[in-house]
Order: structure tokens, then C-alpha cells, then sequence
């Protein structure tokens, strides 16, 4: 998602110009034309084609704000799962309890008694672990879960 919001970012940069471009362009023909340097007939033909580009900008930026809106509702999403993981967890039936496991887990080991968690590459950034060999979190097993 970071690379996509960061491609977007850099085409709705670009576009940002390209319009800014469209404009001063719009402007110089507007001048020219008062100035007398171009007939009515060069100015409408002149002022359509960048009507027409303006139009391409505005059309590419409502597709990126989209997207972005798009993203930013899955992002929302997401978080609001994450926020509420434990309840969803516990009112889950198996087949999404296994779903969260599988997103959540790369393996779960128990170790003389000891509950040792191998987070997914993901989780294992959020919750701090080096890698899957050297997590640093451990939950002791309570004796409901023997």
C-alpha cells in the first residue's frame, strides 16, 4: 500500500504540474491573441486543445482520488479489525478464527509450558519481533489451554 500511495502521490505531482502547465499555456495564447500575435480562428483552435488536456488532468486526478479513497476506506477498515481483533476473534466461528491465525502466525510453539508465537513477516514488525527465529514475546499457557 506504501508503494502504491507513493506512485499515486507522484503522478498526482505530476499532474499538479501538467495542469499548471495547461494554465500558463491557456494564458499565453489568451495574451497573444489580445496583443494581436493570433487570429480568433488559431485562439479557439489553441484554447480546445488544452481544453481537451485539462479535461485528460482533471479525469487522471478523479481516478487517483478515487483510488486513494478507495485505499484510505480499506486502510479504515483494517484498522478498525485490528482495533477490535480480540472480540472478532472470540465471536468468530472456526473458519474465521483459522483466518486470522493464518494472517496473524507464521507458527505457534509451545515450550515447557511457554506459548512461543512465530508472527507473520507482517505482525511480527507490529508486535517487534527480529525475525521468526528470535521473537522476543512470550505468553505463558494457562491451564485451560493444556
Amino acid at each position: 500500500m506504501v508503494a502504491r500511495q507513493g506512485r499515486n502521490s507522484s503522478e498526482r505531482d505530476f499532474q499538479l504540474r501538467r495542469m499548471a502547465k495547461l494554465e500558463e499555456k491557456r494564458r499565453k495564447i489568451l495574451d497573444a491573441y489580445y496583443a494581436g500575435a493570433v487570429d480568433i480562428t488559431m485562439l479557439k483552435v489553441e484554447q480546445e486543445k488544452i481544453h481537451r488536456e485539462i479535461r485528460d488532468v482533471e479525469e487522471r486526478m478523479a481516478v487517483l482520488n478515487a483510488g486513494l479513497e478507495k485505499w484510505k476506506a480499506i486502510f479504515g477498515i483494517a484498522i478498525r479489525y485490528a482495533t477490535n481483533c480480540s472480540d472478532a476473534y472470540r465471536k468468530g466461528n472456526e473458519r474465521t478464527r483459522r483466518q486470522y491465525n493464518r494472517a496473524v502466525f507464521d507458527a505457534i510453539l509451545v515450550r515447557d509450558g511457554r506459548i512461543e508465537p512465530q508472527f507473520s513477516p507482517i505482525f511480527a514488525g507490529v508486535f517487534g519481533a527480529r525475525d521468526r527465529s528470535s521473537n522476543e514475546i512470550w505468553y505463558p499457557v494457562s491451564d485451560s489451554n493444556r
